[in-house]
């Protein structure tokens, strides 16, 4: 399945680069190439692959930030504020590690038409 941020990286891509566009002349990597489905479906793969990449890292730093947040000493707590760190690492227990998470590209397919489609699953 997709997750949200992985539909955000695919929506950002198809919108800056394809919606619109002539690939032959507004994408650099089609000028020394020609623009068939297969290639077209390789430069998706790539874009994707890099993309994915940076938010993943992007996510993990932000749940690494959230764990020190919630490591932080309270100094002078009162019972309600122990109550609460107790919540927060409630709730950061829930929250799963970046490492936990997997995102793995798996193929970029392109119907082209109902009868005409192309996959492609990397190298």
């Amino acid at each position: 399945s997709t997750s949200p941020s992985s539909k955000k990286v695919i929506s950002s891509i198809v919108d800056r680069y394809l919606d619109h566009k002539n690939i032959d002349l507004d994408i650099p990597y089609f000028k020394s190439r020609v623009s068939t489905t297969e290639n077209l479906a390789v430069w998706i793969w790539d874009m994707l692959k890099e993309a994915l990449e940076v938010e993943m890292k992007k996510e993990h730093e932000d749940l690494g930030k959230i764990r020190m947040l919630a490591e932080l000493p309270a100094l002078g707590e009162s019972l309600e504020e122990k109550r609460k760190e107790i919540r927060k690492q409630e709730a950061y227990a829930a929250i799963p590690s970046a490492m936990e998470r997997e995102v793995r590209l798996c193929e970029v397919a392109i119907d082209e038409t109902d009868k005409n489609k192309m996959t492609y699953r990397g190298e």
